[in-house]
């Protein structure tokens, strides 16, 4: 939390990248526990302006930088009981629970929410296009002239013979 008002509680949101289990539900806590200790929250914001308005970042603003906002929210003193699962969470410099809040999330019936930033989905995109090969990629290399090697690389190569006249020798082409 990050002020309490008469009526209002200011929270600060934190995301991960980190996917929860898969059939939660029916996984044990152990389980549970070692993805949650797995997992790093991070401090996030939100993008007021530009092309990536609306979109989550990690990257702390600039100073003075107005078109990044801590992502916080505002919810009803009335309501909390209903939308707050655990309360004083902590979480360390790297973005780990400490071990009461652990052993308290993975109690939860319900699993954490993966969200990708701007950089989460700039780092997937190039890691993407590094594991495509490139298409387009020439080279130049001098190969041998010998007729197997015509055969084998080239229907319209041209067979260099030696000075004999006679085909099948290992010179390359000029």
């Amino acid at each position: 939390m990050l002020r309490v008002l008469p009526n209002l509680v200011e929270v600060r949101y934190f995301t991960t990248p980190t996917p929860p289990l898969e059939n939660y539900e029916r996984c044990s806590v152990q389980k549970r526990s070692e993805r949650l200790s797995e997992i790093c929250f991070r401090r996030t914001w939100h993008v007021r302006f530009g092309k990536h308005v609306g979109r989550a970042t990690y990257k702390p603003p600039y100073p003075n930088n107005e078109d990044l906002q801590v992502w916080k929210g505002v919810l009803n003193t009335s309501d909390l009981d209903d939308v707050l699962l655990i309360r004083n969470v902590k979480i360390d410099a790297e973005g780990k629970l400490d071990e009461a809040s652990l052993r308290l999330a993975a109690q939860l019936p319900i699993s954490h929410e993966k969200l990708d930033t701007i950089e989460d989905e700039i780092d997937a995109a190039s890691h993407a296009t590094a594991l495509t090969p490139n298409l387009f990629t020439s080279s130049q290399e001098i190969l041998c002239s010998c007729v197997a090697c015509s055969r084998l690389l080239s229907r319209d190569y041209v067979v260099a013979q030696d000075s004999n006249g006679a085909s099948g020798s290992h010179f390359p082409i000029d």
